[in-house]
């Protein structure tokens, strides 16, 4: 028992060091002028306000994928669901994809979680992440590419997120033809279908309002704000 915890906290610390190692390798190099533009001492409640929104759309997300763990069937206490995912997605930081979605496979295991269920919550994460970003991406379509009818290609994922809002089940299939499709395992079959529907609309709501946050972002960096929230 001793020798395991040793070697928890040794792989924790790994982890860490990896992730604060990535995060220095991405802010290398960057301009550190446009801070300089956004420190100002008449920003500072808007920056305040932002940093709060975008902390509640990160507690959205994970919401949205705590009741994606649901929907697989892996019942698991709320602390040890939120510490999956945080461990995941500050895994995003460590050179390399798979490192995230390895952490939390260690997190299920021993929380009792199979293999299945942690690789078939992945996917349908990935699914619902994908479709409502592209959904709510539309909104500033029309400003950004402008208007036409070559834009009505672009309702393909609003069309696909109601289609599995309505049937949350379909996804099931379509995950488990993606894992034939790419030869991988099947992933566990979805247990409760309308928690698919509920973290379609929890990572909705993460996505707003991480596009609330760019745009007091880019109204404090001189965008005009009426043109910034059009856009």
């Amino acid at each position: 028992m001793g020798r395991r915890r040793l070697w928890r906290t040794a792989l924790t610390a790994v982890f860490v060091v990896a992730v604060l190692g990535g995060v220095a390798v991405a802010l290398r190099g960057q301009d550190w002028s446009t801070l300089g533009r956004l420190l100002r001492p008449d920003t500072a409640g808007w920056l305040l306000a932002a940093l709060l929104v975008t902390g509640a759309g990160l507690l959205c997300g994970m919401r949205a994928w705590t009741l994606t763990l649901a929907s697989v069937g892996a019942e698991v206490p709320s602390r040890t669901g939120v510490r999956m995912f945080f461990v995941g997605f500050l895994g995003k930081f460590v050179p390399g994809r798979l490192w995230g979605l390895l952490a939390q496979l260690r997190l299920g295991d021993a929380a009792g979680v199979s293999r299945g269920r942690m690789a078939g919550t992945y996917l349908v994460n990935l699914v619902v992440v994908l479709l409502t970003g592209g959904a709510v991406g539309l909104l500033v379509a029309p400003a950004v590419l402008g208007t036409g009818a070559g834009l009505a290609w672009l309702l393909l994922p609003v069309a696909l997120l109601v289609v599995l809002a309505v049937r949350p089940g379909l996804l099931d299939t379509l995950v488990r033809l993606a894992a034939r499709v790419a030869r991988r395992p099947q992933p566990a079959p979805l247990h409760r279908p309308a928690e698919v529907r509920r973290s379609i609309g929890w990572q909705t709501l993460s996505w707003v309002l991480s596009g609330v946050h760019l745009w007091v972002v880019a109204a404090l960096l001189g965008a005009d704000a009426r043109a910034a929230l059009a856009a």
